[in-house]
């Protein structure tokens, strides 16, 4: 519950927000397991920038369509 109260205090900053981008970044942890982290950077009235966490994702194969099926998916759960 608490996390879900977290996602939508950011979803409303970002709904109001003038500017905003998504950043996705994929790496290999030391355990060798392939780990997609999907963040959300906007912009206050007063330019201030904030950047969220929205998830961390394990991915089978990091090829395109895996990549881009997860943000899409990260972002119609936002």
């Amino acid at each position: 519950m608490m996390s879900h109260s977290v996602l939508r205090q950011i979803v409303r900053r970002v709904q109001t927000a003038k500017f905003y981008s998504v950043i996705a970044d994929e790496t290999t942890d030391s355990s060798r397991k392939q780990q997609f982290s999907v963040c959300i950077r906007c912009t206050a009235d007063d330019l201030h920038i904030n950047e969220d966490f929205v998830g961390l994702y394990e991915v089978p194969k990091a090829d395109a369509e895996t990549l881009s099926r997860i943000i899409l998916d990260s972002m119609s759960t936002c």
